[in-house]
């Protein structure tokens, strides 16, 4: 499964309630975080480690991607330029 949103991410975990016990918040968090897409940055270091000891391809390189905002189709930015 190629993971290309907060759900899918998410739904690597068997439930949700998993993942919120091993990162130590409800399991109504976790499902209010696969709504509107997008993990706190306070929760990213334990969805990693708890990724990483299941097995899961994650690492922190993949959670910046997922919150990343696409760029204005007007204003691209070229190698080289800051955004």
């Amino acid at each position: 499964m190629e993971i290309q949103t907060i759900k899918d991410l998410i739904d690597l975990w068997p439930f949700r309630r998993t993942l919120a016990d091993e990162v130590g918040v409800s399991a109504d968090r976790v499902h209010k975080w696969a709504l509107s897409n997008a993990i706190p940055a306070a929760f990213h270091a334990q969805v990693i480690q708890c990724g990483v000891a299941r097995g899961f391809p994650i690492d922190a390189d993949l959670i910046v991607r997922l919150h990343a905002k696409p760029l204005p189709v007007d204003n691209p930015v070229t190698e080289g330029q800051s955004a």
